[in-house]
């Protein structure tokens, strides 16, 4: 086991360094740490507009839960098993060990990959901030754990919930739309606000460990059920066609969309693999679900700010994690031997994004008719398309066709962090000075134009690295 253990461990290191270096990848929990201990000093002033302390845990446990899928990565990965995606998590039937014993080494691999990465250097910088009398020893202590047990509890639901899918791709699809009406919903179906309920906040304010001790105890057998039930052979119907799908796609739609032939590959791609609507459900939905409760408590604390036009905005700013999912196993060196660029492959993803995302603008008319904010309607889409053209083209701009990897190069976080947090701020501080001015948010589409030419001439000169 440890053999296994130790040999990914060192696979997700060498994954990362060998595109930008140990330093740029080691220094990353270092900006995290930095970042929490800003925030620690900052502490007195945030306290003003309320308790962050929930805001933050749920942050945690969004992260689990993106972290946690590994049952929908499965069918993806195996649809390429003999690519560069290829790794020893999906090496079974070419290693003598059972895919049990792989997947529990994968994840205890990622319990210390992300503990290491992530919750290890946020708890320090809090405990340097309690170090200088910002907050307390007692309550740095509490986070450390509440912020532990959150990621855990998000990375065992999100677990549990994509082996389930693999299985019962129907029920489990109908059980998070139950889940995801509930936390909508739930101070008006059952007067209580579900998230004040997590185990991780309940225990930040009783200081409960027997409770944590138990929630932990059921934790685990969930993640044992999901590992026990772990599924990678995915047999289906037999089905035969004289038809090539990919020929008659390209046929079909070739005459309206450029470069239709590695669009209609993506779709193909997604719907051999499966889980498509599973990855966009636990890539982009809960995402917006938690951007939903953060403004909401913002807005609740700093009325002045229109929880509206501030969806608007940060909606637009996370839809590029659609291309992050699009792009999620995408290396050039697949296309090397094709007479093509960087930049065309860059494009036609673009294209697929669109497509994908025709979704967003139905979630966020759904949220102002929900909100009684109809007559803002011009005003936030504006934004909405305005931010979402620019966090785009700022993604495509520093990662290229790797986001989930590079984001993780400190130097290119950092890039991501300063070119889009002013933006941010500067457009809500003019939402409560005048909010008409928005409408002048149509200047950020230049920069944005000139990220996108940018970042298809650096894509394109520069070395494609594989790993």
């Amino acid at each position: 086991m440890f053999t296994i253990l130790k040999s990914m461990i060192k696979e997700e290191w060498r994954f990362h360094a060998s595109l930008f270096g140990n330093l740029l990848f080691g220094l990353f929990p270092v900006l995290i740490l930095l970042f929490s201990f800003t925030g620690s000093l900052l502490s007195p002033i945030i306290g003003y507009l309320g308790d962050p302390t929930l805001v933050i845990l749920c942050f945690f446990i969004l992260f689990g839960l993106t972290v946690g899928s590994f049952g929908l990565l499965g069918r993806k990965v195996m649809n390429r098993r003999f690519g560069q995606a290829s790794m020893i998590a999906y090496s079974s039937r070419t290693l003598p060990v059972s895919l049990k014993m792989i997947f529990f080494n994968f994840y205890v691999k990622d319990l210390i990959y992300y503990f290491l990465f992530w919750i290890l250097p946020y708890s320090a910088g809090v405990f340097l901030g309690a170090l200088l009398g910002m907050v307390t020893l007692k309550y740095a202590f509490m986070l450390f754990i509440a912020v532990s047990f959150s990621f855990l509890f998000g990375l065992s639901f999100s677990f549990l919930f994509s082996t389930l899918y693999v299985h019962l791709e129907k029920l489990t699809s109908v059980l998070m739309g139950i889940v995801f009406v509930l936390l909508l919903f739930s101070k008006r179906l059952l007067g209580v606000d579900v998230l004040s309920m997590l185990p991780s906040y309940r225990f930040m304010l009783d200081g409960d460990y027997f409770m944590i001790l138990l929630w932990l105890i059921i934790l685990g057998l969930m993640s044992f059920m999901s590992i026990l039930f772990m599924k990678a052979d995915y047999a289906s119907p037999k089905r035969q066609s004289s038809k090539n799908y990919l020929e008659f796609h390209i046929e079909k739609f070739g005459r309206y969309i450029k470069g239709s032939h590695f669009i209609v590959k993506d779709f193909l791609d997604m719907a051999r693999s499966r889980g498509g609507l599973g990855k966009v459900l636990f890539s982009f939905i809960i995402p917006v679900m938690f951007v939903w409760f953060l403004l909401e408590v913002f807005t609740e604390n700093f009325p002045v700010v229109n929880f509206a036009v501030l969806f608007s905005l940060f909606f637009g700013a996370i839809t590029s994690t659609i291309y992050n999912l699009l792009t999620e196993f995408e290396i050039f060196s697949s296309y090397e031997f094709l007479p093509v660029t960087p930049s065309m492959i860059i494009k036609a993803k673009l294209r697929t994004f669109v497509l994908v995302n025709i979704i967003s603008p139905f979630i966020l008319f759904f949220v102002l008719v929900k909100t009684g904010s109809l007559d803002k309607i011009l005003l936030c889409f504006t934004l909405f398309f305005t931010m979402s053209f620019l966090s785009l083209a700022v993604t495509v701009f520093l990662t290229g066709l790797s986001p989930n990897i590079m984001l993780y190069n400190a130097k290119v976080f950092l890039g991501y962090i300063a070119m889009l947090l002013p933006v941010l701020l500067i457009v809500m501080m003019v939402s409560i000075v005048n909010m008409e001015w928005l409408y002048l948010s149509w200047v950020l589409l230049l920069p944005g134009m000139m990220l996108f030419r940018m970042g298809f001439n650096k894509w394109d000169m520069a070395e494609q690295k594989g790993f």
